[in-house]
């Protein structure tokens, strides 16, 4: 069972710092959110079985830092997961190439609506006096819908993007467990943190 928060048409939420815990939680604290999850008393009892024998104060320190643990996990950047992925654009590629080889051109480059998937497991290891007790593994599945977008390539770099809108699906889970589950939209071009521009090969 998950804690699913999908209204008719996405929420939207502000890009310039939109991590995994801002997609999962929105501007509500992440402890909260977790709390909340009808999950997350399991993970807690599968927890507390397994710090059984370790005296009461510290165990209930454990559990008490677990979901701090959970949220610092959750620090993932919307616009880093969205770089990596247009790294290995074939058209940007190209371009990136293409203007390294003339750097006085500029180049245009209409990315056509794709889906980013991306798949992570962090874990939470738990120790106590040196010894680890256990560990906690989680899954994390990411589905990033862009529309169609313009992007700006000049000296091998990425320099620019226009127009489009990225629909995210976020969810959580723990040792199978599902915890939460959400979407939202963002603006790729606020979202991506491009500076100085984002290299499109190694030499830029």
């Amino acid at each position: 069972m998950s804690v699913t928060a999908r209204p008719s048409a996405a929420e939207s939420v502000s890009p310039t710092t939109v991590t995994v815990s801002t997609v999962l939680f929105g501007d509500g604290s992440p402890h909260q959110g977790l709390a909340a999850a009808p999950g997350w008393p399991v993970v807690r009892d599968r927890l507390g079985q397994a710090l059984a024998g370790i005296p009461a104060p510290q165990r209930e320190l454990a559990l008490r830092e677990l979901s701090g643990a959970v949220t610092s996990l959750l620090g993932l950047r919307m616009g880093d997961v969205l770089v990596a992925a247009w790294r290995a654009h074939r058209a940007l590629l190209a371009a990136g190439r293409a203007t390294i080889e003339n750097p006085a051109a500029t180049e245009m480059v209409q990315l056509a609506a794709h889906r980013i998937t991306t798949a992570h497991h962090p874990y939470v290891d738990v120790v106590i006096n040196d010894k680890k007790i256990a560990t906690l593994h989680f899954d994390l599945s990411l589905f990033l819908d862009v529309d169609a977008l313009l992007g700006t390539v000049r000296r091998g770099r990425l320099v620019a993007l226009s127009s489009g809108r990225c629909t995210v699906t976020a969810s959580l889970a723990c040792e199978g467990i599902d915890l939460v589950s959400r979407q939202t939209v963002i603006d790729p071009a606020a979202s991506v943190s491009l500076g100085d521009g984002v290299a499109l090969t190694t030499s830029a």
